[in-house]
């Protein structure tokens, strides 16, 4: 795949090739559409790329999901200088969002843990790109449970205080106990994220859900691929070096005994149903590139 000034496609132009082709299948409702002919990447994984430094990237970073990775790689990129990190501490409070977006888009690399809609809003009409990462939903669910009773941030909200108090004491007497109402705080985390405001509006079933994020999004990574984009990402016909960090991604280590029932899978189900798709069109993705480089 090539990220370019303007654009960012698939090497070979996969998406072009392979519109006509292309359906897919879940176990609850008919093929998707056909996708747009404008989607370049729907990608990630195992393609090579070369990166153009001048390309502008806006990364939604949705916490626990390998985002520390994605920073360390395209801060390798562009450098130091021209990279941003972390930008919803200066984009987060309203009175001074416009002028300090301002700021942010001096660099050619922004990540925030930020919703969509700051992307839409005061990214996408300068010419960045986004790129978002997905984790398995069950997987992320746990690790973002762990991080929340664990954390040590202050807390205004009572109830939300009282839910992190009752994940430390027993998180599987706290799950059966609790009502979905005390559970929205973590019931579909990734949906929240990449979906922004629009998330309310959506129908609920995986081919409209997949067919807007791949319309919002020019490139979307898996967080099981992560581990692989340093192997297959050029710049200026270089090959990257760089260590990967695993203190906050570490999917193949046991961290914890959550039994996830019913109640917990009804609180993943836009996660799940939206994973589920883009990892079918990633699988087939890939074995279409593997075949064509043999």
């Amino acid at each position: 795949m090539v990220l370019a000034r303007h654009s960012i496609r698939l090497h070979l132009s996969f998406a072009d090739v392979t519109t006509r082709r292309l359906e897919f299948r879940n176990n609850r409702g008919p093929a998707l559409k056909k996708l747009p002919r404008g989607i370049q990447a729907m990608l990630i994984g195992n393609y090579t790329r070369n990166i153009n430094k001048e390309t502008r990237l806006y990364y939604v970073h949705v916490p626990k999901t390998g985002g520390t990775t994605i920073n360390v790689l395209f801060r390798n990129i562009f450098g130091e200088l021209r990279s941003l990190t972390h930008a919803e501490s200066l984009l987060i409070a309203p009175a001074t969002r416009e002028v300090n977006a301002e700021v942010c888009r001096e660099y050619n690399f922004v990540s925030a843990h930020l919703p969509c809609d700051f992307y839409n809003v005061h990214f996408k009409p300068f010419g960045y790109k986004a790129i978002v990462t997905l984790r398995e939903p069950v997987e992320h669910f746990v690790s973002f449970v762990l991080w929340f009773a664990r954390s040590t941030h202050k807390i205004v909200d009572a109830n939300l205080n009282a839910s992190r108090l009752g994940l430390r004491e027993d998180p599987n007497a706290f799950f059966q106990s609790a009502t979905m109402e005390q559970l929205e705080f973590c019931s579909g985390q990734q949906s929240k994220a990449v979906f922004g405001s629009d998330r309310a509006r959506l129908p609920l079933d995986a081919q409209s859900r997949t067919s807007y994020l791949l319309a919002q999004y020019d490139t979307i990574i898996l967080t099981e691929d992560i581990n692989r984009l340093g192997d297959y990402i050029k710049l200026d016909d270089r090959k990257l070096s760089f260590s990967i960090p695993h203190e906050n991604v570490q999917p193949d280590r046991p961290q914890s005994d959550i039994i996830i029932t019913d109640k917990i899978r009804e609180l993943l189900l836009e996660d799940l149903l939206v994973y589920d798709e883009v990892k079918k069109i990633n699988q087939i993705s890939n074995s279409y590139w593997q075949h064509l480089t043999r």
